[in-house]
């Protein structure tokens, strides 16, 4: 995958990032090409380097959504079983997988997942633990995010953007 100076990407879980620089350095390894990137959200954030033949990390660069693929995600939602695991040890296993890996499909199933289980267990009167709490807060901050900047609005209008769109679809 070669990709330009100043494209976005998302990496990983640090969201959206902007491809400042792609040159070689030598960090004691020997020299190798890096891709620099700079997390859109952050001006002043250290910038990240990515090793060109580094496979793994490679990987957790993907190119942003196209408008249509978020709708696509967006209007399978309803349709989408639950994530849920029920031990606690498992399900942070699995939903680690799910953040870094980056499918934007399977986050926002994490993200419903997690959302029923919370108002599941709000009705109960109990509440959900701390460790789903961040997880689900990761992945939202991850896919709205993208969504926001693909879709040109903000990222508090992201959650009101998918209800209506849901709203039209149902």
């Amino acid at each position: 995958m070669k990709l330009s100076i100043g494209t976005k990407v998302i990496y990983g879980t640090n969201g959206v990032c902007i491809i400042v620089d792609y040159r070689e350095e030598d960090f004691g390894g020997g020299k190798k090409m890096y891709y620099i990137l700079r997390r859109a959200a952050q001006k002043t954030s250290e910038d990240i380097f990515v090793p060109e033949d580094n496979d793994l990390l490679m990987n957790k660069m993907k190119v942003m959504l196209s408008e249509k693929e978020i709708y696509d995600i967006i209007n399978c939602i309803p349709g989408e079983k639950s994530l849920w695991i029920d031990d606690n040890r498992v399900r942070s296993v699995e939903f680690d997988k799910i953040l870094s890996n980056g499918d934007r499909k399977q986050l926002m199933r994490l993200i419903k997942s997690i959302y029923e289980k919370k108002q599941s267990l709000s009705q109960q009167g109990k509440k959900l633990g701390i460790s789903d709490e961040r997880t689900m807060r990761t992945a939202e901050r991850i896919l709205y995010e993208e969504f926001a900047e693909v879709l040109n609005i903000e990222q508090e209008d992201v959650v009101p953007f998918i209800t209506d769109r849901l709203a039209t679809v149902n």
